[in-house]
């Protein structure tokens, strides 16, 4: 026994002196070096992908069982633990994994003390995106679970406090929560700040108490999280600004769907979807208990909704429960008996009522209580005393249509490594860690061949792997470029310490167009700082990102720098917008953290008058979920928004004495939902917000946390006829026809596997794609969920007619099987024909002739059908949309898929988005 208790302390000795400590002998910027490496993991690194930045928890060292049989927990710690310390992600095959104990995604202040706040060492679990399923991690039955917490991430100081505050860049994606029996037992916790995202996760079990307990804010990212069962959906109760929730669904929990106890500013959701007991009046879908928010400080525990849904149909039930908190919605659609209770500390109580077998549309509410100095301006003129509690309100309207409007927000499609791909380092030769060399050489060789048709490589997405790579030129995507790392905090691009631009330019920088295939960008992190202590060398001109692309898809890009105040550091002055979205930019923008700083010298003569962190010129429907920019002190601060149309920014989260947002000369703009720590400089009189002959816009639950020692003089906001002073929340204030909803940006189809593209599931295995368009060889494919009332978009083209002039593109709508459906079709002769097959028998409904259409080019599609009612609309190629088709004939099948169908023919189509319509 003896010998085996030496034999085991020696084992553990020689274990610990391999193990690395992070923080006492690494930078903050350079990743961990295989010598570094445990030993265990050394021995097995040939079985992982770590060189691009993964860790397999199948593999040994860790061996965790796929099949949920054995149980996973020590495995699953074992490699998140490595991970963490070697600074790569964790990566969860296919599979189910059993645990029965807490996984701790614990970021610790170094060992050394410093730097509190890194963004570099964090906690990253993504599962696998190619299969038909999501890895899930399942908890047994009645397990015993430390904090009665399964998945912990949050921050801690070496004595075991905690800070939320300083918690960055965790990342949970893919990857679903089976709760199993343990009714005591919540899901998941991130409470968190900048970087941190919760993104396509799926809660669900027999019995549990709550599915997240606190989210993250202040710049975190929450997306597509599905919640079924459990006491309360998601409980945020802790002190986080504006935690930011961006496609929600929440389902059969027993007591609440979403409670807001506590948070700086808002809880915004953006599309949703809430439903509860059709029996339980005592259910509440969601709940805002809170009754203080405190006079003269931040406006707290308030809530934000657009684009959603609440189907609460218990007699008597009321769909939003409100204290007291101020409340803001726009194009929610809710049935319950009542719609929203209001008030019951100020005012006398502002109820709603709705009818629980009817849906009604909400365009606009506002609730602002009277104790938090949150003001409702109209057109230059306040509404509302500021010791009462104020209530308005557009009245709801009964039986409507809209979108699905989660998947109106969420990612639809974005490009992983696990999908065809071309490695900048194993097929272009771009050197990794090496800054003797300009890597934007190779990189951009490999951008240029993926946008090439002749070359192989065309339409592959260009993956950055885990390491460094210098830049010495800016980066430019063109149509259909698809650029993506291994995470944001592993996968680098550096502005090389020599580049001295004359003028500013961006690193990463999109071709100017308004037509082609989308561009994606995602999983990067782009650095400008220069090595501590060094000489400025002209990087005072280097930004991050210039936008002008019509379709521009952005997500979890980090910026600035990966340690506070450790070996790399900001430029001492600076002068490069960090981000530009010039006029033809569009699209979405998620996890939109800017850092860095835009700075100036004193008597500098080299300054640039139109510097901001974020400038913004954009025309096109642009849209920003989680905005974070922070920290400028010079030029037009945080937010330039300069002859802008049409954007749309949530989440806002501000910290800094100069400007938040400058708006000039700009149009159709909705900024909802923000808060942060502003204290006002006394060096300028600039209003922290500043609006110079805008119209047609709209800031929403907007609040700040001021310093005590602040000149009272100085303005909140000025638009030259409003003035709120620098103590007070804006609860609404609006000019003109402000935007009651946000736009639908579609996805065209692109090059990845049609199993998982826009809802398709490939019957007939004929299905390929090339350059972004999907052709159909005498097969079909089906939309994964059925629809009941929906609107049909695509464009389709036969391009190859069979022998028979029904051998064409069908369109199959409500599809329950190959003897039962609707259908379109279009023949060559330019006849529409609509027919319904019943029990095997087709029957011609009705025909269309001489439509002058032609059946092999893209014509556009747009079917509505409606109850017994269909409408189809076909545009063709150059032309304006035509109704085709009105007819009320669709009364014997009322649900079923809907699908395209070659018969006999080659079909092609393109820009493919089927939109459930309410009842």
């Amino acid at each position: 026994m003896r010998d085996r208790i030496s034999l085991g302390f020696a084992s553990v000795l020689l274990f610990a002196l391999s193990f690395p400590l992070h923080a006492s002998n690494i930078t903050y910027h350079d990743n961990v070096a295989f010598a570094q490496f445990p030993t265990d993991l050394q021995a097995n690194a040939s079985l992982h992908d770590w060189e691009n930045g993964f860790l397999d928890v199948t593999m040994t060292p860790f061996g965790a069982d796929p099949t949920g049989v054995i149980d996973a927990t020590a495995a699953l710690q074992k490699a998140i633990d490595y991970a963490y310390d070697c600074n790569l992600v964790v990566f969860f095959p296919e599979g189910t994994y059993r645990v029965s104990g807490q996984l701790r995604m614990i970021h610790q202040q170094p060992p050394s003390g410093s730097p509190y706040s890194q963004t570099k060492f964090v906690h990253k679990l993504v599962g696998a995106t190619r299969a038909a399923q999501r890895p899930v991690i399942r908890l047994a039955d009645q397990s015993t679970v430390t904090d009665n917490i399964l998945m912990l991430f949050r921050y801690e100081f070496l004595d075991g406090s905690t800070d939320s505050s300083r918690h960055y860049a965790a990342e949970l994606r893919n990857i679903d929560i089976d709760m199993g029996n343990n009714p005591t037992v919540t899901a998941l916790s991130m409470n968190g700040a900048q970087y941190c995202v919760m993104e396509n996760v799926a809660i669900h079990g027999q019995a549990f108490d709550t599915g997240i307990y606190n989210l993250p804010g202040s710049g975190g990212s929450v997306r597509n999280i599905s919640i079924t069962g459990g006491r309360v959906g998601i409980n945020q109760s802790n002190y986080r600004p504006n935690p930011t929730i961006v496609g929600l669904r929440l389902s059969g929990q027993s007591e609440i769907g979403l409670r807001v106890g506590e948070s700086r500013g808002a809880v915004t959701l953006i599309g949703f979807a809430i439903s509860g007991s059709s029996t339980d009046a005592n259910y509440l879908p969601i709940s805002l208990p809170s009754n203080y928010n405190v006079t003269g400080s931040v406006s707290r525990a308030n809530l934000n909704l657009i684009d959603g849904t609440i189907d609460f149909r218990a007699a008597g039930g009321t769909a939003i429960n409100n204290k007291n908190a101020d409340v803001v919605i726009k194009n929610v659609y809710i049935r319950a008996a009542n719609l929203i209770d209001s008030g019951s500390v100020n005012g006398s109580r502002d109820i709603l009522t709705g009818n629980v077998s009817r849906w009604y549309r909400i365009p606009q509410y506002q609730f602002i209580n009277g104790s938090d100095d949150s003001h409702i301006n109209f057109d230059g003129i306040d509404q509302n005393p500021l010791d009462d509690d104020y209530v308005d309100y557009d009245s709801p309207v009964w039986n409507y249509t809209a979108d699905d409007m989660i998947r109106k927000h969420i990612c639809q499609y974005f490009p992983t490594h696990e999908q065809s791909v071309v490695n900048v380092c194993t097929d272009y030769g771009v050197s990794r860690d090496d800054d003797s060399d300009d890597d934007a050489i190779g990189i951009q060789q490999a951008i240029d061949d993926a946008a090439n048709p002749n070359h192989a490589n065309f339409g592959k997405a260009v993956f950055i792997p885990r390491g460094i790579f210098h830049i010495s030129q800016p980066i430019v995507l063109k149509a259909g470029a698809q650029l993506i790392g291994a995470a944001n905090n592993i996968s680098v691009i550096h502005a090389h310490r020599t580049w001295k631009p004359a003028s500013q330019t961006q690193m990463i920088q999109t071709v100017s167009a308004t037509t082609g295939k989308p561009i994606y960008l995602s999983y990067l992190a782009l650095i400008r700082t220069l090595p501590k202590g060094t000489e400025q060398q002209g990087c005072e001109y280097v930004g991050y990102l210039k936008v002008d692309y019509h379709k521009t898809f952005i997500k979890d890009i980090q910026t600035g720098s990966l340690a506070y105040n450790d070996k790399w550091s900001d430029p001492t002055y600076s002068h490069a917008t960090l981000a530009r979205l010039e006029s033809h930019a569009g699209g979405k923008w998620y996890n939109c953290v800017l850092m860095g700083g835009v700075s100036d010298p004193e008597n500098n003569p080299n300054t640039n008058l139109d510097a901001a962190q974020l400038k913004i010129s954009s025309t096109h429907d642009m849209i920003f979920y989680n905005s974070s920019v922070e920290h400028a002190s010079f030029g037009n601060g945080d937010r330039y928004i300069n002859q802008a149309q049409n954007l749309y920014m949530f989440g806002i989260k501000h910290e800094s004495g100069y400007n938040i947002a400058r708006i000039v000369d700009s149009r159709n703009l909705l900024l909802s939902g923000g808060s942060g720590n502003l204290s006002i400089s006394s060096s300028t009189q600039d209003p922290l917000i500043e609006i110079v002959n805008s119209d047609d816009l709209e800031i929403s639950l907007l609040s700040r946390k001021h310093g005590s020692s602040e000149p009272t003089s100085r303005l909140f906001l000025n638009d030259g006829f409003t003035m709120l002073n620098a103590y007070d929340n804006i609860g609404v204030y609006r000019v003109g026809n402000a935007p009651l909803t946000v736009p639908t940006i579609s996805y065209d189809i692109e090059n990845l596997d049609m199993s998982t593209a826009n809802g398709l599931q490939d019957s007939g295995g004929n299905l390929t794609v090339s350059n972004g368009v999907a052709s159909l060889n005498s097969a079909t494919v089906l939309t994964h969920s059925m629809a009941d009332d929906f609107e049909l978009n695509l464009d389709l083209a036969t391009t190859s007619p069979g022998s028979q002039s029904w051998f064409v593109g069908h369109l199959y709508l409500r599809y329950l099987d190959a003897d039962n459906h609707y259908l379109l079709r279009l023949e060559p002769n330019g006849a529409i024909k609509f027919l319904k097959e019943v029990d095997g028998v087709s029957t011609v409904i009705q025909s269309v002739w001489n439509t002058g259409l032609q059946v092999d080019v893209m014509n556009h599609y747009r079917i509505v059908m409606r109850g017994s009612s269909i409408q189809l609309y076909v545009t063709a190629p150059g032309g304006s949309e035509q109704l085709i088709l009105d007819s009320e004939a669709c009364s014997q099948i009322q649900t079923g898929y809907v699908g395209v169908f070659a018969r006999s023919s080659t079909v092609s189509f393109d820009n493919l988005r089927l939109t459930p319509l309410f009842k």
